[in-house]
């Protein structure tokens, strides 16, 4: 029987792990989410409303990898964005306790062997004639004085958005709220290998709005 040579060996093994899907190395889920909610109001009350979603993304890998992040709308009174698929969507994330853009340089990256948690902030617009506006209006009146243990550091995105109380709280007090404005979306996660030109691997999660039931 004739031996493979070493060298061959060597190649054989570079191009098994260069086609071997990143898919077994990247981890993600969403967690529950303490965040505020954040509104924005004119004379006419609110209009637009933020939900704070916390993604947390595990690589196991030693690559670096650049995140995309899009979300799709799934209930159209409600969606904000003008895009009919998936949207652009504003991401954060928590630096001792101060709310910062997520972005490096522009980019969403996360380094090899690292855990990052992310708050994706999609915007829901508020229809003026929609009785949910009316509702939400009373919750603001009753949380917009609460403290936030949290600074909010871009006010180029948050510049005249106030607070309305947190996710958990607002979940708990309006669960047909949250899903009449949640109950059909979905976050698309695209991770590209930095330096590599090979498809993205991609992850689309249906957004989860009742953490109490684990089949969900």
């Amino acid at each position: 029987m004739k031996k493979i040579s070493p060298a061959i060996l060597i190649i054989l093994v570079v191009l098994f792990c260069s086609f071997n899907s990143i898919g077994d190395s990247i981890k993600v889920e969403q967690v529950p989410s303490d965040y505020p909610i954040f509104v924005r109001k004119s004379n006419n009350g609110i209009y637009r409303i933020s939900y704070p979603l916390v993604y947390r993304i595990h690589n196991s890998s030693t690559k670096r990898y650049r995140i995309r992040v899009n979300y799709y709308y799934g209930n159209p009174p409600y969606s904000y964005s003008l895009e009919s698929e998936w949207s652009p969507v504003f991401v954060l994330r928590n630096s001792n306790n101060e709310i910062v853009r997520a972005t490096e340089r522009g980019r969403l990256i996360i380094e090899g062997l690292e855990t990052k948690e992310y708050i994706v902030y999609p915007g829901h617009g508020v229809p003026e004639e929609d009785s949910l506006r009316c509702l939400l209006e009373t919750y603001f009146n009753k949380n917009d004085s609460l403290p936030c243990p949290y600074k909010i550091i871009d006010t180029v995105y948050f510049g005249n958005a106030q607070k309305m109380g947190k996710l958990s709280d607002f979940r708990k007090a309006h669960p047909d709220v949250i899903n009449d404005f949640l109950g059909k979306d979905s976050v698309k996660f695209g991770f590209y290998l930095l330096w590599e030109k090979v498809l993205p691997e991609v992850y689309v999660l249906p957004v989860k709005i009742d953490f109490d039931n684990k089949e969900r």
